[in-house]
């Protein structure tokens, strides 16, 4: 809410008004109760001078904006801070309407000299992010949505704000503890899930991208995109059952050349013969730890979700009440992460993770790819 007739508020840095000024804003009062814009804009302009206090500047401004006429009312608040440079309210609705119409340059001109007066909040700041994420700007941006986050922990703007301005500056384990709350709020968002996706790949851990991506074809969410990736992530990691899966969800005729790559390496005992989508074939009959670990990522285990513990081994396509979610458990290491699977029951009964030879030579093309699908 823009404040409309608060004057003397402080007077250290607030403009002072005359007795004359005082009844001039008393008269505005009732006809501002009564939500009379125009009649208080007639008045206020017939009483005006160029050499009134900054207030009434400030005031007019106000009433402008709240009839969404924010050239007038941008024009009125320059003329309150030039009168008044230290008028922080009218640095503060200067730095929002900027925001408003894209200018933000100014925008974060006016609010970084409304918080050197001392007087930020976190509005302002949230705000003073999204200005320096919108230039591209992600050092500033960051450190303006932590201090925002600070003040208001509860709100999700300024989480997710800071959430894309680690994962553009690739700080991804920062990313994927922000999207841990994220996700514990809203578990049904499928663009939480796929982003925090992008920050597993980005550390180099293929499988709790696996994961996510799983969940959100659980959600009914998943596109030609995130099922190509996923089959990628398991034709990385050697599960190439799991592979052919993504791969045929996806409705694909013909396979990328990392998995007939893999096929020729062989990785799976007897798997060229049952790869091909003609066959349907769900199953592969090659390393039976191979398929242990498959099975029990594809049929899912315990997901997090709000709180609720539903039955493991949901399958496929099937989803929870409501919001689709699996199930509920707490993450091995403590930290109850939401987007993971139960480590009981997910990644860690899988088998193992990639060693960190085998990370690094089979999870960058899929990282690649994907960052390229899925560009912020």
């Amino acid at each position: 809410a823009l404040p409309i007739c608060g004057y003397g508020i402080n007077p250290d840095v607030e403009p002072r008004v005359t007795s004359d000024e005082v009844e001039v804003l008393e008269k505005l009062r009732p006809l501002m109760g009564d939500n009379k814009l125009a009649e208080a804009e007639k008045l206020l302009k017939e009483e005006i001078q160029p050499e009134s206090s900054a207030i009434l500047d400030f005031t007019l401004g106000s009433i402008q904006f709240q009839q969404e006429r924010m050239n007038d009312a941008l024009e009125n608040y320059e003329k309150a801070v030039r009168k008044f440079p230290i008028f922080k309210r009218a640095w503060r609705n200067l730095g929002l309407i900027q925001t408003r119409s894209g200018k933000f340059d100014k925008a974060i001109e006016a609010f970084t000299e409304m918080i050197k007066l001392g007087g930020g909040d976190a509005y302002a700041y949230g705000l003073l992010g999204y200005a320096h994420a919108a230039r591209q700007d992600f050092q500033p941006a960051e450190a303006a949505y932590r201090q925002a986050l600070l003040l208001q922990p509860e709100n999700t703007e300024w989480r997710l704000g800071l959430t894309r301005c680690v994962f553009k500056q690739e700080k991804f384990e920062d990313a994927a503890t922000l999207l841990d709350v994220l996700l514990a709020r809203y578990p049904e968002k499928s663009d939480f899930w796929l982003l925090q996706a992008q920050t597993f790949l980005g550390m180099k851990r293929p499988l709790r991208a696996a994961e996510n991506l799983e969940m959100i074809d659980r959600l009914g969410k998943a596109t030609l995109d995130s099922q190509y990736t996923l089959g990628d992530v398991y034709v990385s990691e050697g599960l190439l059952d799991l592979g052919v899966r993504a791969y045929q969800r996806a409705g694909r005729d013909h396979y990328p050349r990392a998995f007939n790559v893999a096929l020729a390496g062989g990785g799976v005992r007897g798997v060229a013969a049952r790869a091909v989508p003609a066959t349907r074939q769900q199953t592969l009959r090659g390393d039976q730890s191979v398929q242990r670990r498959a099975r029990l990522l594809a049929e899912g285990a315990a997901v997090r979700g709000r709180g609720v513990v539903l039955h493991r081994r949901v399958p496929l396509g099937q989803r929870g009440p409501r919001t689709g979610v699996e199930g509920v458990d707490r993450d091995g290491r403590g930290q109850g992460l939401p987007a993971a699977l139960s480590r009981g029951g997910g990644v860690a009964a899988v088998g193992r993770e990639s060693s960190k030879a085998e990370q690094g030579a089979g999870i960058r093309p899929v990282l690649r790819t994907s960052r390229r699908r899925f560009s912020q």
